[in-house]
């Protein structure tokens, strides 16, 4: 209940306001000024009585009733009439304020309270004042959306209440205790819809005011066909001002209990968050745990950073996915590493470096290298006269259960110059040494090694023509990249893919410039001068953007053509139509003759009015054997302080269970309240 309303402090202030500085005293009190069509002074009982449009002003607050009514000698006091309190955090109406300016203790009768910086009400009935930090009503209502009745303060009048003039929701609760800066609790407290109870607890308890507090949150309701129901209540403990933690208890009618734990800090030069899951797969028969770790640590001597993604089990995202990017994912990451700056200058840093992966696709078996750990130095471009001289050199331990692994070595100095203004060209050389010491190295040496030589130039030149409705840029350019020999080595990384190569390419930009469209075209045409025959000319790469707010289709692509065999390598593309004012349609593809894969794409988002919201997002495998892949249908209604957003998901069949997942949830958001998930 992050957020919830500070309900206490805001009657507080009203209570100590309204008791103590109404009439100031000769005794160094804050100045107070009444105005009022008649003030009398009644001597003998010390007493003060204000009538007639009567207003209070005390610093930035102000203060209105029909009365007020001072006793000097006892502290009492009571404004009568239609009541109006207020400053910069709060506005009061109510039918009647009694305080003591002594006890500070007091009533409001029947009192509506707005809370201007999150826009919160709360309505009393007879709320009294027992306290400090202490406010007790019979009857409450709290909510974040206002109504006729409130804004116009009708709720104070005696007779039914008109349900058009009723908040859209509100909770309600009897015997509700205030306690200023810490909770509200409440018996038999009801969620109601335009004042008609939905939704019922015998106890109910939030914050009172902005800051975290310890204690139960919201619970989550959900449905799935392949795991059943799901009830997921949580508990949040605030540890400190900077410290925080979520216990998360998981029920699946179909697969069993879950258990869930969430750290999280925030310090100086520290922060992190530390996760971890536990479940037994009664159905299954499997345990499966999870585990996410996030900490970073800085200084100006000392970066650290460690990020921890594991499941004990490759289909632990099968079966209980959090996003769709972990049902596709090839591998999960884990990095951890510290660096620091050297003396010699900021442009450089030394490191350690660990990295471990999980294999998430079960049907491929694989042993993947763990790099564990990586101690390198890195050399940032840093100007050496009129060139640029950067360096990157690592020693590496890798790690697998066969195949060769060992120890790697590699260092790379890259020195750079650039000149031209007309024509700018831009060269690099790269020397590179890599040698290895292996273990089970297979088909390898015990020790291999590689001496590699890399060049690269770079010419630019850049037209621009105005033609005032539009600029045309005309970008040409031509890159040569050289390698002239590199011996095949164990493949633990991206270090080893390069290979011996001379490829020149010619490219050119377009790029066409209006007011409020901007498009691009690049074409470039690699050639391999050390290919033989017809094998000189490699695949055309074309890359084009069409997009601004004045054009109805918003267009990405990125292609491969290879001319010699006249076919297309691969082709990615996203296209976005506006159909109608309020009506987006997107359509993308995927396709990779290499990897055999064409993945259709699809999404439509409408809002039908200012309340109707509907998107619907899928894909399509053309040439797998479930084709159509997750599926999304999302409908949303909106009213100004709360929204109900149905959601249907349909996940295609796995291994493990060769059946569709369906899920059908819903979410109510409640302005101040978060979301109700059911």
């Amino acid at each position: 209940m992050k957020g919830a309303f500070n309900i206490g402090r805001t009657l507080q202030v009203c209570a100590v306001i309204l008791g103590l500085t109404l009439w100031a005293s000769a005794e160094g009190r804050a100045a107070t000024t009444i105005s009022a069509e008649k003030v009398e002074n009644i001597a003998a009982d010390k007493k003060y009585i204000a009538t007639g449009n009567v207003i209070i002003t005390r610093d930035s607050a102000i203060y209105k009733a029909d009365r007020a009514v001072y006793n000097e000698k006892t502290g009492d006091m009571v404004l009568s009439g239609h009541v109006v309190l207020e400053d910069s955090d709060f506005i009061i109406n109510t039918e009647q304020a009694e305080f003591n300016s002594e006890t500070k203790k007091g009533l409001l009768h029947n009192g509506i309270i707005y809370l201007k910086q999150g826009k919160n009400w709360i309505r009393g009935s007879n709320l009294q004042k027992l306290g400090d930090n202490h406010y007790y009503g019979k009857v409450v209502y709290f909510t974040a959306c206002d109504s006729e009745q409130y804004r116009t303060a009708r709720a104070l009048k005696a007779g039914k209440t008109a349900i058009s003039e009723k908040p859209d929701w509100c909770f309600k609760g009897e015997d509700a205790n205030i306690f200023v800066g810490d909770k509200v609790t409440a018996y038999n407290a009801t969620f109601r819809v335009k004042d008609m109870a939905t939704l019922y607890t015998p106890y109910f308890q939030a914050p009172a005011d902005n800051e975290r507090k310890t204690g139960m949150l919201l619970p989550e309701f959900g449905n799935s066909s392949k795991r059943g129901f799901m009830l997921r209540p949580s508990f949040f403990w605030a540890i400190d001002e900077n410290r925080d933690a979520t216990v998360t208890a998981d029920y699946y009618s179909k697969r069993g209990v879950g258990t869930g734990l969430e750290y999280r800090f925030v310090e100086p030069n520290h922060e992190g968050s530390w996760y971890g899951y536990y479940i037994y797969d009664r159905k299954l028969e499997e345990n499966f745990a999870l585990a996410k770790i996030s900490d970073r640590y800085t200084t100006p001597n000392l970066q650290a950073f460690l990020d921890i993604n594991y499941a004990n089990r490759w289909n632990y995202y099968n079966e209980y996915a959090d996003t769709l990017r972990n049902t596709v994912s090839r591998y999960l990451q884990s990095s951890a590493e510290v660096s620091t700056p050297l003396s010699i200058g900021s442009s450089s840093r030394a490191y350690m470096l660990s990295q471990y992966w999980v294999n998430l696709r079960g049907d491929i078996t694989e042993h993947v290298p763990q790099k564990l750990p990586e101690a390198g130095y890195v050399l940032n471009p840093t100007a050496v006269g009129p060139f640029i001289l950067t360096l990157s050199s690592s020693a590496a331990n890798f790690v697998r259960k066969s195949d060769p692994n060992g120890q790697r070595f590699d260092i790379m100095p890259t020195i750079s110059h650039s000149a031209g203004d007309t024509v700018r060209v831009t060269q690099s050389i790269s020397l590179r040494e890599t040698f290895y010491n292996l273990n089970d190295p297979g088909s390898f040496a015990s020790n291999p090694h590689r001496e590699m030589f890399q060049y690269r130039g770079q010419a630019n030149m850049r037209f621009v023509k105005n033609y005032g409705s539009f600029m045309h840029i005309v970008e040409p350019s031509v890159e040569y990249q050289y390698i002239p020999n590199a011996a095949t080595l164990p493949l633990f990384d991206s270090m080893e893919l390069p290979t011996k190569e001379s490829v020149v390419t010619a490219g050119v930009m377009n790029r066409f410039v209006f007011r409020d469209i901007t498009a691009s075209l690049l074409i470039a045409q690699p050639f391999d001068t050390f290919a033989k025959d017809d094998n000189t000319v490699l695949p055309v790469t074309v890359r084009g953007n069409i997009n601004g707010p004045g054009f109805p289709v918003t267009l990405n692509a990125v292609a491969a053509y290879d001319s010699r065999n006249k076919k297309l390598d691969t082709l990615n593309s996203v296209v976005s139509f506006r159909i109608f004012r309020d009506v987006t349609l997107g359509l993308g593809e995927l396709y990779s003759e290499v990897d055999d894969m064409l993945l259709l794409t699809y999404g439509i988002n409408a809002s039908f009015s200012k309340h109707w919201v509907t998107s619907i997002s899928g894909s399509y495998d053309v040439r797998a054997e479930h084709k159509f892949r997750d599926i999304s249908v999302a409908l949303t209604y909106k009213e100004q302080c709360w929204s109900l957003k149905t959601v249907f998901t349909r996940k295609p069949p796995d291994s493990s269970s060769g059946s569709a997942d369906y899920s059908f949830v819903f979410f109510l958001e409640l302005r101040g309240f978060g979301a109700l998930r059911f």
